[in-house]
């Protein structure tokens, strides 16, 4: 940030309850109660009452990022195209929650943490860069502010929660493996010399993942996938990540296969949502 940031209490609150039927969401403001337009500039706690329950608090640090880990997330973030206006930022607040809970109270987080983030940006341009702390990548305000679409159709943005490292693009010699994955369903994915075009490597990796931030960590080893209605299976099985990585990491290798399609189709569907119409979606 390059300027104070102003939080809603009562906006956020009401998104969030129409997000997230399944919960009752709540403030730690008791005294600013009722008024849509009332303000606070200190750090907040949100209570999340139910089944996956918990507390999100969106919380001043009072300084700017370590430097070192703005320069690490721009190297790791090929895509982010405004460092300079990052390494230049005043200050940061976090959005911060529990990681117990598994799968489901996982994903609930990062919607609600996506939605958190996108209604911040909106009230406030003093948010200069978004920073994923369990990633180490960077992206612009408006990509999370776009990202909103698909919390309104009960998704997880993967492009914020997770990154592809493109390790080889050379189509028929494709590698390409994930990182963020592994907060949600246990491992990470790698596609390693896939013998296909790279738009296709990336389109099937993509797939896979959004199926599992959809459906949860359902995958058995052995198994093959594949798109419904397209052509390609892929095979998979477990093993340790073939990255280096920060700790060791499980990982979920897929391989291309020339095979009709015997296991699992993926056809996740989202649910229509009250939010989804609110974005006319």
């Amino acid at each position: 940030m390059d300027g104070p940031l102003t939080i809603r209490p009562n906006e956020l609150i009401r998104w969030l309850n129409a997000l997230d039927k399944d919960h009752v969401w709540t403030h730690m403001e008791p005294a600013l109660d009722g008024d849509p337009e009332a303000t606070t500039s200190r750090t907040l706690g949100l209570i999340c009452t139910g089944p996956h329950g918990g507390m999100l608090t969106i919380m001043d640090l009072g300084g700017p990022l370590d430097a070192e880990l703005i320069g690490e997330a721009r190297a790791r973030s090929w895509w982010y195209e405004e460092g300079e206006r990052a390494a230049a930022h005043r200050g940061h607040w976090v959005i911060a929650g529990g990681n117990d809970g598994g799968w489901a109270a996982t994903i609930l987080r990062a919607k609600a943490s996506s939605l958190i983030a996108g209604l911040l940006i909106q009230d406030n341009p003093s948010i200069v860069a978004v920073w994923n702390g369990v990633n180490g990548t960077l992206v612009t305000p408006q990509s999370v502010v776009r990202d909103m679409g698909f919390v309104a159709r009960n998704q997880v943005p993967l492009a914020f929660w997770t990154f592809s490292a493109l390790h080889n693009l050379t189509d028929g010699d494709v590698t390409i493996t994930t990182g963020g994955m592994a907060r949600f369903v246990g491992y990470e994915l790698e596609i390693w010399n896939a013998p296909r075009p790279a738009e296709v490597v990336n389109t099937q990796l993509n797939a896979v993942s959004n199926y599992l931030l959809f459906s949860g960590p359902v995958i058995r080893d052995g198994e093959t996938i594949g798109l419904d209605g397209d052509g390609e299976t892929l095979r998979c099985e477990f093993g340790p990540s073939r990255v280096e990585r920060n700790a060791p990491t499980q990982a979920l290798f897929l391989s291309f296969v020339d095979a009709p399609l015997v296991g699992r189709p993926l056809e996740p569907k989202a649910k229509p949502s009250f939010l989804g119409k609110l974005f006319g979606r």
